[in-house]
């Protein structure tokens, strides 16, 4: 004779499939939450990459302004009294026409900022020649500037070129 008093749920023809229906469930969901997991990491790890860009980009194109601006000069209003026209090798280069000149930290970056932002950088100055027929007339001495920065135990690195025209002094 069959026993009625046991409910129908939980009768021994059932043998647990509920249990493995869950188990599979729960290994499904944890599937899914360790490759979003991943994916997180592989996106910090992008975003972190776009930023070192980003600064080496900005180093690289500081530095080629402080080549073109040549130095701190500060202001008409408030000059910096630091500056010296007589030192500023960049300035003395630009105007006499000299073939090639190669700046390091030390001339591009004499505060030690870049330094503590483990920046390195580096511009190379090239005369190209003297154009005779310069915008506003007179002559001009026309220079390509090559820059190049990167992030000190990085594998990032930027590298800019940039042409300026300086009015040439009278002869």
């Amino acid at each position: 004779m069959p026993d009625n008093t046991m409910p129908y749920a939980f009768k021994p023809s059932q043998r647990g499939a509920a249990l493995i229906v869950s188990l599979l469930f729960l290994l499904i969901l944890t599937i899914i939450g360790l490759s979003s997991l991943s994916n997180s990491g592989l996106e910090a790890r992008m975003a972190h990459n776009f930023q070192l860009k980003n600064t080496v980009f900005h180093a690289v194109e500081s530095s080629i302004d402080t080549v073109i601006f040549r130095g701190d000069k500060g202001s008409f209003a408030q000059p910096n009294p630091t500056y010296s026209l007589a030192n500023d090798r960049i300035e003395s280069a630009l105007n006499s026409g000299t073939a090639t000149l190669d700046l390091t930290d030390a001339d591009l970056d004499p505060g030690g900022f870049l330094a503590n932002a483990a920046l390195t950088s580096r511009s190379t100055v090239t005369y190209l020649r003297l154009n005779e027929f310069c915008r506003g007339g007179g002559s001009c001495f026309e220079y390509d500037i090559a820059a190049t920065a990167g992030i000190n135990a990085t594998s990032a690195t930027a590298t800019h070129n940039q042409g300026i025209s300086i009015t040439a002094p009278e002869l």
